[in-house]
Order: C-alpha cells, then structure tokens, then sequence
C-alpha cells in the first residue's frame, strides 16, 4: 500500500536536510533522486505534478553538491528539492498554467521568485497543479485532471495552489510556491496539513507570475514545517523592478524570534470569523487557542466589524479584475477552458463598474478594520477554512444553511488578501475523517515574524523563555 502522506518527523525538514549536507550524511543527488522517485510512484495517484524535470533537477543538484563541498554556501535552501505552482514562468519548461490553453507554452525566462530559488542554490524539481488559470479554490479544474488530496484521495486538496500543498504533504519536495488571490496557499495547506503563508501585499514579486486579480494577487510559500516556511520566504521575498508593487524596506530576517515563545503575548479572537464554522473546525480551533493560553498567552476578544462586507468587496474585485484579466482569452479560447472557470468568468461581466469601484473604495476601510483589531494584540487567530476537506464530489455543504464549498472554502481567507495583512495557516488538528484542519494566524503589515513566532510555538507545542531557551 503506498504511502502518500509523508508524516513530518525533526530529520526530515528543510533544516534537518541543510544540516545533513553540510555534514555530509546525505547529498543533494540523493535527495533529489529519492524526490523524482516519489513523484514517479505517487503521481499517478495524486497528480500532484504536472511537469518534471529530472534531467534539470540532478544537474542542479549535482552542481549544489560541488558548490558545498568547495564550501560555497547559498543558504539553507542550498541543494534542497523544491517545485513551483504551475502558473509560474521557468524557463524553458513547459508552463501551462493548469489550461489546454497553454499546454505548449514556454517560458523564455524565470519569474522573479523563480530566479531567486535558483540562486538561493534550491533544485527545482519540476512545475505542480494549478487549478485552470488559478481560478477557485478546489483544485478539481485542470486541463490535466483534479489534484488529489493525500490524506484522502476522495476528498479536495484546495486551490489554486492544489500541487503545491499535495506535494509537499506527500514528501515529494520540502517546499513549493504558490500564488494566492483568495486564500490559494492557505487554503490547499490548511486542507492538507502542511504550512502556508500569504505574506503582506508587496513583500513578494509576481512578476513572471499568471496574473489573475492584479490588486489582490500575492505570492506565498508552502512546507512542511514552521521554520522551513520562514526560511523559503526569507530566499524569495524583496523589491522587483518588474512588479512595481513590490515595497523596499530594511532587510529582514523572517526566523529572528521564531524560538522566543509567547508568553507574555496577545491572541485577538474576532467572534465573526467563527459564526459558521463546521463543529469540528470550532472544536480544533478552542484546542489550539487552549495551548497558547497554557504557554502564556493572554487570549482576548476582538470585532472586525462588517466581515461579511469586507468577504463581498473582495469577492467583488476578484471577480472583475478576473474576468478583466481573461477577457481576451475568454473571447478566443473559451471552448477549451473547464466548465466551472469558464462560467466563473462569464458569471463575473453581472458586476457594474459602479459596483467595482466601491468595492475598490472599501479597501482602506477594510485595512483599517484589522489595523484597529490588531492595535491591542500581536495576532489575530481565526480558522483557516469553515470547513474540512470535502469530498471531490461535493458541491455545497451545510453549516446551520446551504452553502456552495467553494465559499466555505474562501470566506475567511479572502478578507486579508484585500487589506493586505500578512496571514498564515498552519495545522491544529484533524477531523473525525482524518482530514486535517487548519489555524490561520493574522499579523500587522510587515509582521511575518511574530506570525512564524506563534506558529513555531504551536508547532512544537515547547514553552520557551524569552531569551529562546525551552523549559
């Protein structure tokens, strides 16, 4: 019986595998050999990726290898196996972003993010399935087929960045990128217990990336571990000419109080993220938020007033900006999309410019709602998904009224993607199906850091002192 989920254990994580290469206890070759042999053994069942590149992989890793032993040392992602979501240009391998439509494209040159794994010394092991134009958040519409989750192949892995989190949760590679316009990374990580971040607006270019809703999309990492995830965001992030909505700032050093603890610390709780929760969600979510407090953490009640305004004002702008985006593509190739994105986008023309532009003008008020929430605490804490994976075949769930998954799916994530607030999901538990559940933690602009902090803290389950020893 094959494994497909890879249990995450202290020896096999970014910095484990870091430490064993710089020690010589393993190579880069050998990693990557036994990544490209899971792919071939589980692939046929998760279709997790789309595109391998084995041939570039073991080059790459065998270049890390001569680059370590000559003590030339890129960082901890030196000479790990990572993959990228396939919306993103690697040059000169297929791209096809999950559509018939670019099945043969090419891509004449790296994304920014691309580029900086390269040169953070990572081996890349190929492109991971998109749902069709990173357009909803099941991972069931591909030209390739649906992704399947590996805690349970019945059930969804999430979207858009469904290959992402089913190949990291399945031990194909220790990392992968993924986009994020609604909730794209948390989403797939919360549904398969690993690690997902959607850093703040401008910390990471998309350049070189699809494009799908220009003023919600951002570019995020997924792991199989907290510290693993700081390190992969702490290779790709920083200002790109290319996008000019990338911010400079100071540089920044992501794991710097990741062993610190939390006591002492504040957890905001806002009651509207938890009015329709699936029992079982809830139930996960008062477990971890039960564990912080006995770490120390002080757990407080906070509003973030008008959440469901906030939820149709991004629904608003994604579905405009998406329809906008693949206009074109829609007039010319609409035959060959998937049913479900196809209607999507035709659904979205219903929406008024008037309508677009208020939408548009709530932001600022939006952002200054989780601002004023998180003026009092360090984080917010919230469920990353109404729900557990559902089944593929399931279309609407209940939660007190009908609800269609893919709302449940996107309702709690989507809000940030809109103001902008850095947010991570992280597991906290699994339902009574063994599908995993998720904890998403929200941070101030900028504070990616104290997000890693919690999370490590959560992870490890260790109270720590301040000065980061554990006790």
């Amino acid at each position: 019986m094959l494994e497909l989920v890879r249990r995450r254990s202290d020896d096999d994580t970014i910095s484990a595998r870091a430490a064993q290469l710089r020690a010589g206890l393993t190579t880069s070759e050998e990693l990557t050999r036994a990544a490209l042999e899971r792919i071939d053994e589980l692939n046929p069942v998760l279709n997790a990726v789309t595109t391998a590149t084995p041939e570039l992989a073991l080059a790459a890793a065998r270049l890390a290898d001569r680059e370590l032993r000559a003590g030339q040392d890129r960082g901890p992602l030196h000479g790990i196996p990572v993959g990228v979501k396939d919306v993103a240009d690697v040059r000169g391998v297929r791209t096809t972003m999950g559509s018939a439509v670019f099945q043969d494209y090419v891509a004449p040159r790296d994304a920014t993010v691309v580029g900086k794994l390269r040169r953070a010394g990572a081996v890349l092991l190929g492109m991971l399935h998109s749902q069709e134009l990173a357009f909803g958040a099941t991972g069931l519409d591909s030209f390739s087929g649906p992704a399947r989750n590996p805690h349970d192949v019945d059930r969804i892995t999430g979207g858009s960045s469904s290959g992402p989190a089913a190949a990291v949760a399945a031990g194909i590679c220790f990392g992968a990128v993924g986009t994020d316009t609604g909730g794209s990374v948390r989403i797939p990580a919360a549904l398969c217990g690993v690690v997902g971040i959607k850093p703040t607006a401008g910390r990471t270019s998309r350049a070189g990336m699809l494009p799908l809703a220009w003023s919600l999309d951002h570019v995020g990492v997924i792991t199989r571990d907290v510290a693993g995830n700081a390190a992969m965001l702490q290779a790709v992030y920083g200002p790109d000419r290319r996008d000019p909505a990338t911010v400079r700032r100071r540089a920044e050093q992501f794991a710097r109080s990741i062993h610190a603890g939390v006591r002492g610390l504040r957890i905001g709780v806002p009651e509207e993220y938890f009015a329709r929760v699936d029992a079982e969600v809830a139930a996960a979510l008062e477990d971890a938020l039960n564990r912080w407090k006995a770490m120390g953490c002080a757990i407080v009640a906070v509003r973030i007033a008008d959440l469901d305004r906030i939820v149709e004002a991004q629904r608003t702008v994604l579905a405009v900006e998406a329809q906008t985006t693949n206009a074109e593509l829609l007039a010319a190739h609409g035959q060959l999309l998937q049913d479900t994105v196809r209607r999507r986008l035709q659904d979205a023309t219903k929406w008024t410019a008037g309508e677009y532009a208020l939408a548009s003008a709530y932001r600022s008020t939006a952002r200054q709602t989780y601002d004023t929430a998180l003026a009092e605490v360090d984080v917010l804490v919230t469920p990353t998904t109404a729900i557990p994976a559902p089944r593929a075949d399931e279309t609407e769930v209940t939660i007190g009224s009908p609800e269609p998954v893919q709302s449940a799916l996107t309702r709690l994530t989507g809000p940030t993607n809109f103001t902008g607030h850095p947010s991570l999901s992280m597991p906290c538990g699994q339902a009574g199906t063994g599908a995993p559940i998720g904890v998403q933690i929200i941070g101030r602009y900028w504070g990616e850091a104290m997000l890693y902090r919690f999370a490590h803290a959560l992870e490890s389950g260790v109270e720590q002192h301040p000065n980061g020893q554990s006790r």
